[in-house]
């Protein structure tokens, strides 16, 4: 705190805390006055300290390697010194690098090819030029693996019983493969790499978190179902809303009796259920009546009317009714009204004789109250007027003994718990208990406090004390308790606690008994949840292997593709070749024998033209004459039509410079537009920022952030995605979607639709001027004004995961299109938008991949 009267606070925190609210008061010792207001503070951690916290720094311990990538490569992202291995400086580690030493030549073919894929002087040796590496050309044993991959696996290839281990059978052998039992998971985060059945221990206690398909250890493994080791199991802790992963997230068991809070109908275990109780986690409290936050039993004033319950008690009010408060008070304390006490001083007499008449009267009425009580207790009147003895506890014994407890309302006499196997039957305690020192003939009632829980199950008749009615005192009951789990024709486990209260509210017991195998019930719902997830799982292996087989195989079909494509360029450019060569020759022999023949008719046309050279001359001066004439005019008319060619190409010039400009203009515009869209459309997404949770929230903040970058983006280049929002409400599975204007909409094509609870894509056929057709996709409905932004699965493009797409999509770019028109410039605004590893768009082409499924639509 400063010490210069300047009100400022400093200091550094030492220590993590979460969201706290503090309070600041300020009192002013001069005026008097005060003053406090609330602030929220939270210490967040921040590993490299660079003042930005870990929850929102991407690079978390200042190594120069982002958190996504380090996780990625299997490295801390936490620890500066733990850094992935990059052999060509391109940003990507080697685990992930197809091409670690980036020699154009993919790393497990150089394995196979016996050279160095961390080493870009090493490549594979490929003598003929086939495109097989000459290591993979030869299998001397004949044992169905090649030569190379042998030498490379340290097996002797000329050996047909020595092969290579693999365990997976992806002809990688293990001691080279980074997935060596081949389920999709890296060995260097595989907690189990030689099991596909699993990957992960959270716990580390050598259980994997879940299994899928038999596992192959030997012993096989055993699926742990408590994967934090928190002692709770992950179906309770999912039950109980926990993180079943987070040893340090479990649930909360107030009353420690293995049911978690959430659960529980009764917390804090006092009796009264937390829907009615006021206190649900104190059991010393359950009614507050005056809402102080104060238990009625701790409260002096229950009812907060500025009178303590003991005054109101005393002077006849209500301590339990706000509106209810002494009549007769003089200030603070309650009094008889002075002019009622002259009048009475002076009806002294009048009053003795009225008292005389209503003694019997008031008698009467005592007479019959104490009757309604003692019903209502279920004991005599005598014992309720104290002439009659019914049950204490220090007078309750049992045999054997009693667990533990005194026998009164708060610390009851606990019973030895008991268990009925079969549902319906009944069970008896074990205690035989014996109540002492009580009036012969007395009625001792027998009752379960919780009865409408219990559904009557430690219901008991009544027991009349036995003994001679002179000798007060003299009698005693003996009894056990019973249990009838008949009462109902539900077969529930459970277990069951009775709060037996017996006479009138002297002596308290309290017995549980279990029905059934609670437990057991538990764990084959445990039992069941874990296969459910297991199949969930078992579907997602069977899909991810599916897709990969499904790309594998398009890659294969690529190449076969382009190869034969290649081929056949080759062999027309060759045959090309051919007939140009043939042909060139038969022109040039053409071309001799026309020579010959003309140098042979110009010899006889000058031998004939020196003969009429005199009779010619005078007819060539003429002709030529008549020729320059000619000639003159055809000039006069070229140059006449070269001019009017010239001003054509000029307008033509023009009109084109023109219309460039009118479709930058244009493009300018709709890139303008949609920015000024897209600033409308985060002013409303960072509105809900504060409704989302921290991970959702981390992620759109982030995008948020790249979508401003959007403002460094050539759109006039690139070109704005098709746009357009729902004119009427759209129902789930809808064929149909009317948007008002499909003009800037392809014939058929994919959109993605968007409102307030967020998005999805679909698909369309055709269209008409107001409406996409064939719609398909729309699992869901949409409010008029969705928006439907035309988009491609950009993710087709080899480089953009899902995440990539989504930033992309972030600033704008939704097609290939787009993509397509990318230019130098532009991809290195991009790369910076997105944050992505520079050069990355460049070296993975994305342009060119763009452009070619473009065509292809």
């Amino acid at each position: 705190r400063s010490t210069s009267d300047t009100g400022t606070i400093s200091g550094t925190p030492t220590e993590l805390s979460d969201s706290a609210i503090y309070t600041i008061w300020a009192n002013n010792s001069n005026s008097g006055q005060s003053g406090s207001f609330q602030i929220t503070l939270s210490v967040l951690e921040d590993t490299d300290g660079d003042g930005t916290p870990d929850v929102y720094d991407d690079d978390m311990d200042g190594d120069g390697w982002s958190n996504e990538m380090e996780n990625l490569c299997g490295e801390d992202p936490q620890d500066a010194s733990s850094v992935p291995v990059d052999t060509d400086n391109d940003g990507v580690c080697n685990y992930i690098d197809s091409d670690d030493d980036n020699d154009s030549f993919i790393d497990t073919d150089e394995i196979q090819c016996n050279s160095n894929p961390e080493d870009s002087t090493s490549t594979p040796i490929d003598e003929d030029n086939d495109g097989i590496c000459d290591a993979l050309q030869s299998d001397r044993d004949m044992d169905g693996w090649a030569d190379g991959p042998e030498e490379s696996c340290g097996t002797n290839p000329d050996d047909a019983s020595s092969v290579p281990v693999d365990s997976d059978g992806d002809m990688i052998c293990d001691s080279q493969d980074d997935d060596r039992d081949g389920d999709g998971v890296g060995n260097n985060v595989d907690d189990f790499p030689d099991d596909r059945s699993a990957s992960k221990d959270s716990d580390g206690d050598g259980k994997p978190d879940s299994l899928s398909g038999t596992s192959t250890s030997d012993p096989p493994l055993v699926e742990d179902y408590d994967d934090d080791n928190d002692n709770w199991s992950d179906y309770d802790e999912s039950e109980c809303n926990t993180d079943p992963l987070d040893e340090y997230d479990f649930p909360v068991d107030s009353d420690g009796d293995g049911i978690c809070d959430l659960l529980e109908d009764d917390t804090d275990g006092d009796g009264v259920n937390d829907n009615i109780d006021a206190f649900p986690e104190d059991g010393n409290e359950w009614l507050d009546t005056d809402d102080d936050g104060v238990g009625d039993n701790a409260d002096n004033d229950d009812d907060g009317d500025g009178w303590s319950d003991e005054d109101e008690d005393r002077c006849g009010s209500d301590p339990l009714n706000g509106l209810s408060i002494p009549e007769n008070r003089d200030g603070d304390t309650c009094v008889r009204d002075k002019a009622e006490t002259v009048k009475d001083e002076k009806s002294e007499t009048l009053s003795s004789f009225m008292w005389c008449l209503c003694f019997p009267l008031l008698l009467l009425l005592l007479l019959l109250l104490v009757g309604v009580i003692a019903r209502g207790r279920g004991d005599s009147m005598l014992v309720v007027v104290g002439m009659r003895n019914g049950p204490e506890p220090e007078f309750t014994t049992s045999k054997p003994k009693f667990v533990s407890g005194s026998g009164t309302k708060t610390d009851p006499f606990i019973l030895k718990p008991a268990h009925v196997e079969n549902f319906g039957d009944s069970v008896t305690s074990e205690e035989t208990i014996t109540i002492s020192r009580l009036d012969p003939k007395l009625l001792v009632t027998i009752t379960d406090l919780a009865a409408s829980t219990n559904r009557g199950r430690f219901n008991m008749d009544s027991i009349v004390v036995d003994g001679n009615l002179d000798d007060k005192g003299s009698g005693s009951v003996v009894f056990q308790l019973q249990f009838d789990d008949n009462v109902t024709e539900e077969d529930i486990s459970g277990v069951y606690t009775g709060q037996i209260r017996i006479g009138s509210a002297s002596v308290y017991l309290q017995w549980e008994v279990t029905v059934g195998d609670p437990e057991a019930d538990r764990l084959a719902e445990a039992d069941r949840r874990a296969a459910e997830l297991k199949a969930e799982e078992e579907a997602k292996a069977k899909a991810e292997a599916e897709a990969k087989a499904k790309a594998e195989k398009e890659a294969a079909e690529i190449k076969a593709r382009e190869d034969a494509e290649a081929k056949a360029k080759a062999e027309a450019e060759a045959k090309a070749e051919a007939e140009a060569k043939a042909k060139a020759e038969k022109e040039a022999a053409e071309a001799m024998a026309k020579a010959d023949a003309e140098a042979k008719a110009k010899a006889e046309k000058e031998a004939a033209e020196k003969k009429a050279k005199e009779e010619a001359e005078a007819k060539a001066k003429a002709e030529a004459d008549e020729r320059l004439r000619i000639a003159e005019e055809k000039a006069a008319a070229a140059e006449a039509k070269a001019k009017a060619a010239e001003e054509k190409a000029a307008a033509e010039k023009k009109a084109k410079e023109e219309a460039e400009d009118a479709a930058r203009v244009a493009a300018e515009k709709a890139a303008q537009e949609r920015l000024e869209q897209m600033e409308k459309e985060m002013e409303e997404r960072r509105k809900k920022l504060e409704q989302m949770d921290e991970a959702a929230r981390k992620k759109e903040e982030e995008l948020l952030r790249i979508s401003e970058k959007a403002k460094s983006i050539d759109f006039t280049t690139l070109g704005v995605a098709a746009r357009s929002v729902a004119s009427k409400p759209v129902e789930k599975g809808a064929t149909e979607v009317s948007i008002g204007d499909t003009s800037n909409f392809e014939e058929t094509g994919s959109a993605w639709v968007q409102d307030d609870e967020g998005g999805m894509n679909i698909s369309w056929t055709g269209k008409t001027a107001t409406a996409l057709t064939g719609v398909k996709g729309l699992k869901r409905g949409f409010a008029a004004a969705a928006t439907v932004t035309a988009s491609d699965d950009l993710q087709r493009i080899k480089g953009v995961g899902p995440f990539i797409e989504d930033k992309l999509n972030a600033l704008g770019i939704y097609t290939f299109e787009q993509v397509g028109n990318m230019t130098a410039e532009i991809e290195e605004q991009v790369n910076i938008a997105i944050e992505f590893f520079p050069g990355r768009i460049k070296r993975d082409k994305w342009a060119n991949q763009a452009r070619k499924f473009a065509k292809q639509k």
